[in-house]
């Protein structure tokens, strides 16, 4: 795999940011003086069936209002308000270090709603959800001492109405927002760059079938992996790579610690479809198999689900372990292909196969397994990789 644009670490500052947040203040730092990359930035995110910023172009001055305080909404890790010739325009934007999917709440794909809203407010398409029904209840509420929806709204959303009475927030809100044309509500995510935005319906932001219907055109996503391998023309006229880079600068200094590859990276080097891995019963599973499986799922912490063993974090299955299809006498440990290390250099045979059903298959990367003595030189790469998505 292309690796090396994620290893070397040149040019680097003498501060590192941590976590989301960090990668956020990276981006931001290494944008905020240079109009063009900031322009980029916004060209380079797509909505939903593909569009783009119609007014991108006409961009005059940017602010950036980092992490603030929307009370019950939730607190959007970026909004960028952008003056054009044409008004103002403000983009919500939520980060996330994993793949959107990974990030993302299964929803109801007919309602477009979770089941409630219990331990799932972090969730990619419920923090979304929750900035555009904000700036619904701005928009209704923005000549008065409070924002808040009302009981008929909340409805829509299986909620409680949400709202904003501090004054000092609301009075931000005012001197930020009031004015604008369009919200924007987009997501900033670890997927790789051929990634469409919003393809499955299981993970839509939880705004309701009839305004996800309506308004789907506001809602869109980029990726870092975007980010670092677009193109855009600077001041001068000169193309250059990435507006951020992995190996460059404040954001380069939180990529490197915080980001593994982009999810299913394995798009962008193989051509063609993957093959299905069908997984069989563990009861079917030879006894060599059986006895491998459960050592490697004692090690990995791994726990017997729907036919094979699985190391489940923050509700997303990174880790499987597997009958191998092709020899009964091996297992398979399967990898999902999100923050997979950037320099992994395992020294056993890989099969990248789906492995899921429908829309909730995904990528993992296999490696066939067949004794004690492998496991043991397997678990320290298979170790970091669960270290990474605990970080998460």
């Amino acid at each position: 795999m292309d690796n090396v644009e994620y290893l070397e670490r040149t040019e680097n500052p003498n501060i590192t940011f941590y976590g989301e947040r960090g990668i956020v203040n990276g981006l931001i730092l290494d944008t905020k003086d240079d109009m063009e990359k900031q322009i980029s930035f916004l060209k380079a995110i797509r909505f939903a069936g593909n569009a783009s910023l119609p007014w991108a172009d006409d961009v005059t001055g940017i602010q950036w209002l980092v992490e603030p305080s929307f009370s019950e909404f939730g607190n959007p890790d970026l909004v960028l308000i952008a003056q054009t010739t044409s008004g103002k325009y403000v983009v919500f934007i939520e980060a996330k270090l994993r793949g959107y999917d990974e990030s993302a709440e299964n929803i109801n794909e007919k309602t477009l709603l979770p089941e409630n809203y219990n331990h799932n407010a972090s969730k990619i398409n419920i923090q979304l959800a929750f900035k555009y029904r904000f700036a619904r209840a701005f928009t209704l509420n923005k000549n008065i001492k409070r924002i808040e929806e009302t009981q008929e709204e909340a409805a829509i959303y299986n909620d409680k109405p949400r709202r904003i009475h501090n004054e000092i927030i609301v009075d931000m809100c005012k001197e930020f927002f009031d004015g604008v044309k369009e919200f924007y509500f987009v997501a900033l995510t670890n997927d790789n760059k051929k990634t469409k935005p919003y393809e499955s319906g299981d993970y839509l932001p939880a705004v309701g079938k009839s305004n996800w219907d309506r308004d789907k055109g506001y809602f869109g996503l980029v990726s870092y992996d975007t980010l670092e391998s677009v193109n855009w023309r600077d001041s001068a006229g000169k193309t250059n790579r990435g507006i951020i880079r992995r190996n460059h600068g404040y954001y380069g200094s939180a990529a490197l610690l915080m980001l593994g590859l982009p999810a299913d990276s394995a798009e962008r080097q193989i051509c063609g479809e993957f093959a299905t891995l069908k997984t069989k019963n563990i009861e079917n599973w030879s006894e060599e198999q059986r006895v491998l499986a459960s050592d490697a799922s004692v090690k990995l912490d791994a726990v017997p689900l729907h036919g094979s063993y699985s190391r489940v974090i923050s509700g997303v299955t990174v880790l499987k372990i597997l009958a191998d299809p092709k020899d009964n006498h091996r297992i398979l440990i399967g990898l999902r292909d999100d923050n997979i290390p950037p320099d992994y250099d395992v020294q056993f045979d890989e099969t990248v196969y789906y492995i899921g059903v429908g829309s909730r298959k995904k990528l993992f990367h296999c490696y066939s397994i067949a004794s004690r003595n492998e496991l043991e030189f397997f678990y320290p790469f298979a170790k970091r990789f669960i270290s990474r998505h605990e970080l998460v």
